[in-house]
């Protein structure tokens, strides 16, 4: 079985980080990531950075 690569994008990824996105009403980067089947809303961050440092953390959190 093939063990999946959590840090890479998708191929349609934007921003350039897995689990990021720019909300453009707020004007905010916004950090998500799915556990058990669910997706969790990490919060809203001025810096593409500072989410992507969300995201890393819930990887390592919720993927240990």
């Amino acid at each position: 079985m093939k063990k999946l690569d959590y840090a890479s994008p998708y191929p349609h990824n934007t921003s350039g980080v897995r689990g990021v996105s720019f909300d453009k009403a707020r004007n905010l980067w916004e950090a998500k990531i799915s556990h058990r089947g669910h997706r969790v809303r990490l919060g809203r961050f001025p810096t593409k950075e500072e989410a992507a440092a969300a995201y890393a953390e819930a990887a390592e959190k919720y993927r240990a």
